[in-house]
């Protein structure tokens, strides 16, 4: 094709170049047989471009676009010899021309094809990426779905099982175990906590859901999974925390900041306030307030006719019971926890008014992360873990509600330094939008991070395995969240909390207590009327010592085992005379909790215990 267009072309030039003779030709003649062959060649031309475009429509697109275009520059009018006398200075500028057009386009022909040739390269490039991307998205999910099948699978006995032959695996009802193999004649492999394997019969199992599943060992192996700040963020955090404040930097700070707790813990608030003493402590509370006047006291009246103080009315006396809280963030490592508790008081979400009460939790060694209150133990439940409350207060407003501030309690593992700092805290509002008083029922509430001065920071997300996509780590049923249980006082209850202050929260088991000391006040400074001469107040031995008794929950548990060991010898009559009462209860105060408080071993009051409490 090549040679065959070549030929073509020296012809095209020699026909191009041919002169007239005027001697032997006519100008007209000459013309039109000039014409006659340049048409015949430029067939010849088309005819081979068609035979190459069928034999090979690739290679020839290049030959055969260079050929059109060099025949388009040059026409039968062009090649024609008009004036009868060119010049070879003409053929030759003519001649030139067509080789230059001949060698652009050639060149164009050239770049166009490596053009070609780079997209062609580019494209197979980003293909072979996307491949390694769709690969790599296969690898992944197929590593997410092998980890779903491979997950530990838990199931609880409903009933006690003794095995019968060599290989079962003994177990008692409320056992959780690890089923390691399933068989299809009901009989699964399993193991218990001690590491013990066997086979245990499938109907007196309940399958636990994975959503649920809190063990100990996932929850280490999340907090071993955190993520290690750097040196240079390690020193920035260190410096913002003690450049935070004027006053050094806490132990909850320099934890914080060398990342052995999770950013969304804090120091605790109502731990602080109950530290300082003062207005937000139980015994501030026991005393009358005065009236606006200062005439009299706003919550403490003598009735003469019944020879004992009024009942006062408050615009919202509710118990409630905190039933437990479940997926509770852990601390860091380097710490030991003494101590995990929950810290109530009211507020408005702006600032505390109420005493701030403590509630102690319990849990199971293997399940650090659900807190339970209230435990079944024999004998009187103490009243720092008991879980049924009463709150007061001559108060109403849209914004009122009970603040819950989860707290552990924790001594750094290097330097024996103690701490309590807040994992979590939630809002329980008492009146809703209209207006109306809450409904009685169980309210799930979802913890947040920070402290309770932070709203809209969320617990620590910072526990998802390395290798994973970025995804929520806390589901819709692993949401750290606490369960309270709300209810309205019956009317015998209200017999007796009627008497307390207008402004408290305490152990529903305290209120008789509070109410027979507020009987004693009453009597001395509204019925006999002291005078300056009198010291009642400082001698009666209820009166001076209750307000401290108060304050240590293990001398209040012994006047409570002394009260309900004694009571049961009263009869129905003298339980119903309010001045028998009166003097029972100082009786079972001066040989129970009177003596304990003046011991030289006792010592001085805390909320909290040293030691870490399991059920």
């Amino acid at each position: 094709y090549v040679n065959l267009t070549s030929s073509v072309e020296e012809a095209m030039e020699k026909i191009s170049n041919l002169k007239r003779d005027d001697n032997k030709v006519r100008a007209t003649d000459f013309n039109k047989r000039k014409s006659q062959e340049i048409n015949r060649l430029q067939v010849l031309q088309e005819q081979l471009d068609e035979i190459a475009d069928k034999i090979d429509p690739e290679e020839s697109d290049g030959a055969c676009a260079i050929n059109r275009r060099s025949f388009q520059g040059l026409s039968v009018d062009d090649s024609l010899d008009d004036d009868y006398d060119e010049s070879p200075e003409k053929d030759s500028r003519l001649k030139a021309k067509r080789q230059e057009s001949y060698r652009d386009n050639r060149l164009e022909d050239e770049d166009d094809d490596e053009d070609d040739e780079d997209e062609e390269d580019e494209e197979d490039e980003e293909d072979e990426e996307d491949e390694e991307d769709e690969e790599d998205e296969e690898d992944e999910e197929d590593s997410e779905e092998a980890d779903d099948i491979n997950a530990p699978r838990y199931v609880e006995a409903i009933c006690d099982f003794d095995g019968e032959e060599p290989g079962d695996l003994d177990f008692v009802a409320g056992e959780v175990l690890t089923i390691i193999a399933t068989r299809e004649d009901g009989w699964w492999e399993a193991e218990n906590r001690t590491g013990d394997r066997g086979l245990v019969p499938t109907t007196y199992l309940k399958e636990l859901p994975n959503e649920d599943d809190n063990s100990f060992e996932n929850q280490v192996e999340e907090e071993n999974s955190r993520h290690s700040p750097s040196g240079k963020e390690l020193w920035a955090k260190i410096r913002e925390a003690a450049s935070d404040s004027q006053e050094a930097a806490s132990v909850g700070k320099t934890l914080a900041a060398f990342g052995a707790m999770p950013s969304c813990f804090r120091e605790t608030s109502l731990g602080r306030l109950a530290a300082k003493g003062g207005q937000h402590n139980l015994d501030v509370y026991l005393s009358p307030r005065l009236s606006t006047s200062n005439l009299t006291y706003r919550d403490l009246q003598w009735n003469s006719k019944t020879n004992t103080i009024e009942p006062y009315h408050c615009k919202v006396t509710r118990l409630f019971n905190l039933i437990a809280a479940k997926n509770v963030p852990l601390p860091g490592v380097g710490v030991d926890v003494l101590s995990r508790h929950v810290r109530i008081a009211f507020s408005n979400r702006a600032k505390i008014l109420s005493n701030v009460h403590t509630i102690r939790a319990v849990c199971l060694k293997e399940n650090l992360v659900t807190w339970k209150f209230s435990p079944v133990v024999k004998g009187n439940l103490p009243s720092l873990f008991d879980g049924n409350s009463v709150a007061r207060i001559d108060f109403t407003d849209s914004s009122l509600g009970l603040i819950f501030e989860m707290c552990y309690t924790f001594e750094r593992s290097s330097t024996g330094e103690r701490g309590e700092l807040s994992c979590g805290w939630c809002f329980l509002p008492l009146f809703g939008t209209n207006g109306a008083p809450v409904v009685n029922k169980t309210y799930e509430l979802k913890l947040q991070g920070g402290s309770i001065y932070e709203p809209g920071v969320e617990i620590d997300s910072n526990s998802q395995k390395p290798g994973k996509r970025r995804q929520n780590p806390f589901s819709s049923k692993k949401q750290p969240r606490l369960l309270i249980r709300l209810t309205s006082p019956k009317r015998a209850d209200m017999e007796i909390l009627n008497f307390l202050p207008d402004t408290i929260i305490t152990c529903q088991s305290y209120a008789p207590f509070i109410k027979y000391y507020r009987e004693i006040l009453g009597k001395v400074i509204l019925h006999d009327s002291p005078d300056e001469q009198s010291t009642d107040l400082i001698h009666h031995p209820v009166l001076a010592s209750f307000s401290k008794i108060i304050q240590h929950t293990d001398l209040m548990d012994a006047l409570k085992t002394c009260w309900e060991g004694n009571i049961k010898s009263a009869t129905r009559s003298e339980r119903k005379d309010r001045d028998f009462m009166r003097n029972f209860f100082v009786k079972i105060f001066m040989k129970s909790a009177y003596p304990l408080l003046h011991s030289a071993e006792l010592k001085p009051a805390a909320p909290l215990a040293d030691n870490d409490v399991y059920q």
